[in-house]
């Protein structure tokens, strides 16, 4: 199974008459990306079923006029204060390393700049435990100013993205990362650690 971040088609085995094997079946994961990645064409996994798995890589195109605008402004009105905004975009779960993203902001807040924010956009549900100790961190680290905004709107995200002057991401699996893409739209400087997917997108 390929990563949701790209556009895989995956032709798989099926019966046929008299219990045949045929390819004729195809799969599509479908996501949205503005390139094109072999990441999560390569996991796709071999079987003894499907030994030779034929594989393509499709990318969709990203809409940019939707994510430049429009701009919700209330949003840009908070967070547009003079801090320095360290944002980053996509579910609180494990594999996207939350924990490590506040762990390098603490650093960055504690050495480099000390008005600054951390931001994350992204939703928590299915995964409230991490949430709550990622808050607990956060805490015991004593970082001073963290918004964690959960799932928005088009225009809130798009927001969060304006006032934003760097995108950093410690995530450890991405099969293509859009939010990068998203934050070069937006001329975001893009700090991202090199795996999976991320230095194929980068």
């Amino acid at each position: 199974i390929a990563g949701i971040d790209d556009t895989v088609i995956v032709r798989i085995p099926i019966d046929g008459d008299g219990g045949a094997r045929q390819w004729g079946v195809t799969e599509v994961v479908r996501g949205a990306g503005n390139g094109v990645v072999e990441h999560g064409a390569r996991q796709c996994v071999r079987t003894e079923s499907a030994p030779a798995l034929d594989r393509h890589v499709v990318a969709t195109v990203l809409d940019l006029d939707r994510v430049l605008k429009p701009i919700d402004r209330r949003t840009v009105r908070r967070f547009d204060d003079g801090r320095t905004n360290v944002l980053f975009v996509g579910r609180c779960a494990p594999n996207k390393c939350i924990h490590d993203l506040i762990l390098a902001f603490h650093y960055f807040q504690q050495t480099v700049q000390p008005t600054s924010r951390l931001i994350h956009v992204g939703s928590f549900a299915g995964v409230e435990t991490y949430y709550h100790l990622r808050q607990a961190q956060a805490r015991e680290l004593g970082i001073r100013d963290i918004h964690f905004a959960g799932s928005v709107l088009q225009p809130e995200l798009n927001a969060y993205y304006a006032v934003a002057d760097l995108f950093l991401s410690m995530s450890e699996h991405e099969g293509f990362c859009i939010p990068i893409i998203e934050s070069m739209a937006h001329r975001i400087p893009v700090m991202a650690y090199a795996s999976s997917a991320v230095p194929e997108t980068m």
